[in-house]
C-alpha cells in the first residue's frame, strides 16, 4: 500500500514541478523552489491532485479489502535554506528551515480542524493564489517552537 502511496504521490509532485526531498514515516516531504514560476500554485494544484488521488486509492484498496487511508497536507512559503545537508560522511539536498517548520505544523493542525490541507497566509498570497483556488478561513494560530 505504502508503495502506491509513494508512487501516486510523488508523480503528482513531480509533474507539477515539485522535488520529493524524503519519506518521513509514511509523509512525502516536498518542496517547490521559489526560483520556478508560480511555485506557490503548482504546490497547491498538487495538493488538490493528491486528494483526488487518494479517492482513487482508496477505492482501489477497498476492493482489496484493504484499510483506507487518509493524508493531511501543510503548505507554506517563505525563505528557507535549500542545499545538500548533512554531515561528512552522509548528506541530501533537502529543505530545511522555520518555513518548512511552518508547514510540517499545518499539516499536524489538519487533525484539530478535521481539514485535509492546510495553507499558510504566506502560501496563499502567493502568486495570486487567492485568485484561482477557493479557500476558507481558519482562524489565527500559533504553531510550535
Amino acid at each position: 500500500m505504502l508503495e502506491e502511496y509513494f508512487n501516486a504521490m510523488s508523480r503528482v509532485i513531480e509533474q507539477e514541478g515539485g522535488s520529493v526531498a524524503d519519506y518521513i514515516g509514511d509523509a512525502v516531504f516536498a518542496f517547490w523552489l521559489k526560483k520556478e514560476e508560480k511555485h506557490a500554485r503548482a504546490a497547491c494544484e498538487a495538493a488538490l491532485r493528491q486528494q483526488e488521488e487518494m479517492i482513487l486509492l482508496r477505492a482501489s484498496w477497498k476492493e482489496r479489502n484493504l484499510p483506507e487511508l487518509h493524508i493531511r497536507i501543510g503548505l507554506n512559503s517563505g525563505q528557507m535554506l535549500a542545499g545538500n545537508v548533512g554531515s561528512s560522511t552522509r548528506f541530501k539536498y533537502c529543505v530545511a528551515g522555520n518555513n518548512v517548520d511552518i508547514a510540517a505544523d499545518l499539516e499536524d493542525l489538519n487533525k484539530v480542524y478535521g481539514t485535509e490541507l492546510m495553507i499558510s497566509e504566506s502560501c496563499w498570497k502567493e502568486q495570486q493564489v487567492d485568485d484561482v483556488f477557493v479557500a476558507r478561513y481558519l482562524d489565527v494560530v500559533e504553531v510550535k517552537g
